[in-house]
């Protein structure tokens, strides 16, 4: 608890200290989309009957009753127009489109089943196929359960996983971290491009007015950049004021690596921060034999710091993802984690 209070005093302070706004009175600033119309209810519902019949596909080719429980897309139109002190005027459109899957369990793992969320900044680039990855993702071949492995060993985080621990990460190290020189592992190159395409939140400035630029956080074993200051400015809400965040996180690769023949696949991760340097891994998924998914794994644990963690992030494997938390990552491989 002191621990957080101190954040949030280090936080305020920061704020404080820097600009919160643009005003450079450089006359307005506009990123609008190309267009800004809302689908009909044809359109969506069109979307949801190619995206079921990609399910059922899937399905089919995994032999598992993929039986979806609710499903929906949504769409949004912003217009976002603000005028504040300092001449500071901007325009900023958007179409989002995310949907949700809820599918019973189809591979034996049971509790309540976790939802497939997909997003993207343009709805009507929203792939109809975008559930099925998710759920690839998650497959596990064997319903036979077998415990952790007792030596530490590789650990393979599935696109989605990956997406959780990238944006905690780059939150914990990159953002209110040491200062950039430290070491990093040979995958950990990651950076922030608000200005990309495809980003879900971002533009070609921030929520502060000020312009932004593609950041190199990670690259070369070291850490190099930082999120903070102007051109990172992000406001959760509008009752918020702005504060240094990440806006489109992506993790860089050299091509599509290969699964470690041995070790664990995670395809299910809760993150429980319980001190800066002390963090748990809570994870199910399976055994990796011969590179690919064999005797599920349930409920173990990994305890580890996230500066440890970066250092033994090793390889990518697959192509990078997009995820609705504004993060696109491969599969990550993190060497030598202790499982129990």
């Amino acid at each position: 608890m002191q621990w957080a209070l101190e954040q949030s005093r280090v936080a305020r302070g920061r704020a404080a200290e820097e600009n919160p706004w643009d005003r450079s009175g450089t006359g307005p600033k506009s990123d609008p989309e190309s267009e800004l119309r809302l689908p009909t209810p044809d359109d969506l519902s069109n979307w949801l009957a190619q995206a079921t019949a990609e399910l059922a596909r899937t399905a089919e080719r995994r032999d598992a009753p993929l039986e979806p429980l609710e499903a929906w897309i949504e769409v949004t139109a912003t217009a976002e127009a603000w005028v504040a002190d300092g001449d500071l005027r901007a325009l900023r459109t958007r179409t989002r489109g995310w949907s949700v899957l809820r599918t019973r369990d189809p591979w034996g793992v049971g509790g309540v089943p976790r939802p497939v969320i997909v997003a993207h900044r343009r709805w009507q680039e929203l792939p109809t196929n975008a559930w099925s990855e998710v759920l690839e993702d998650r497959w596990v071949s064997d319903r036979i359960a077998a415990p952790a492995p007792t030596r530490p060993t590789p650990v393979l985080f599935s696109p989605e996983c990956a997406a959780i621990l990238v944006l905690a990460l780059v939150k914990a190290l990159h953002t209110y971290g040491p200062d950039p020189g430290f070491s990093v592992g040979p995958a950990w190159r990651v950076v922030d491009d608000p200005g990309h395409s495809g980003a879900l939140f971002g533009g070609s400035f921030d929520d502060a007015g000020f312009p932004t630029r593609r950041t190199v956080l990670a690259e070369n074993r070291r850490a190099v950049g930082r999120i903070g200051g102007e051109g990172h400015y992000c406001r959760p809400s509008f009752r918020d004021r702005p504060v240094p965040m990440a806006s489109h996180l992506t993790v860089l690769t050299d091509g599509e690596g290969a699964a470690p023949a041995r070790g664990v696949l995670v395809t299910a991760l809760t993150l429980h921060p319980l001190q800066p340097d002390h963090w748990m891994l809570e994870i199910d998924g399976a055994h990796l034999e011969g590179g690919r998914p064999g005797p599920a794994l349930r409920s173990a644990v990994v305890s580890v710091s996230p500066g440890e963690l970066a250092r033994r992030c090793v390889a990518a494997v697959g192509p990078a993802r997009p995820s609705h938390l504004g993060v696109e990552t491969p599969a990550l491989v993190f060497d030598n984690l202790m499982l129990r």
